[in-house]
């Protein structure tokens, strides 16, 4: 007899930020990287960063785009919890273009990114992870912060408004056993 000492855990949700650093490198392109980094289905962290440790396997991420963008533009599920990449893996997560080879991050087993991206300042005022409305872009230093369902289900309502793809499936699966639903916004509905 197979002894099941498996609990089954609510996701926690994050933010991932992917900062432009280096505005005044034009060969620097937050959105390709962006694009890179959700093809290879790993987002890198800086190892030791805020929250590093705290990120587990079903751990549904936010992922935000900062400027010129700032903008919420996929999500993903963690499909573990972040760690030291291996040499090999280095190698196979390098952005040849821009040479980021990033030493430490998280893998995802799902990855959605939105056609339309959703600006941070259509929806700022709803979000409770955001503390400070006015200086909104405080909230978003790190590379991981903690965030709430009811958030992540704000930012979808939007996304699934936008994104007729993500509007045409209604329900989305994840492997968290957690189900996303494109809801309208109750703005819409008054």
């Amino acid at each position: 007899m197979a002894n099941n000492n498996s609990t089954t855990r609510k996701p926690k949700y994050w933010v991932l930020v992917l900062a432009n650093k280096n505005q005044l490198n034009s060969h620097y392109n937050a959105q390709v990287i962006f694009d890179a980094q959700l093809k290879r289905k790993a987002w890198g962290l800086e190892l030791g960063s805020r929250n590093f440790s705290e990120i587990e396997k079903g751990d549904i991420c936010l992922l935000y785009i900062g400027r010129p963008y700032c903008a919420f533009a996929g999500y993903a599920i963690a499909s573990g919890k972040p760690h030291v990449f291996s040499k090999n893996k280095r190698d196979k997560y390098l952005d040849k273009v821009y040479r980021r080879k990033p030493k430490a991050g998280v893998e995802f087993s799902k990855v959605v990114r939105f056609d339309v991206q959703v600006p941070v300042t259509l929806i700022k005022d709803e979000l409770d992870f955001i503390k400070s409305k006015k200086n909104w872009g405080l909230s978003f230093l790190g590379s991981a912060m903690p965030a709430d369902e009811i958030s992540f289900e704000k930012v979808m309502g939007i996304a699934c408004m936008l994104n007729k793809s993500l509007e045409k499936r209604r329900k989305l699966k994840v492997t968290t056993n957690v189900t996303i639903e494109c809801k309208e916004s109750r703005k819409a509905a008054n």
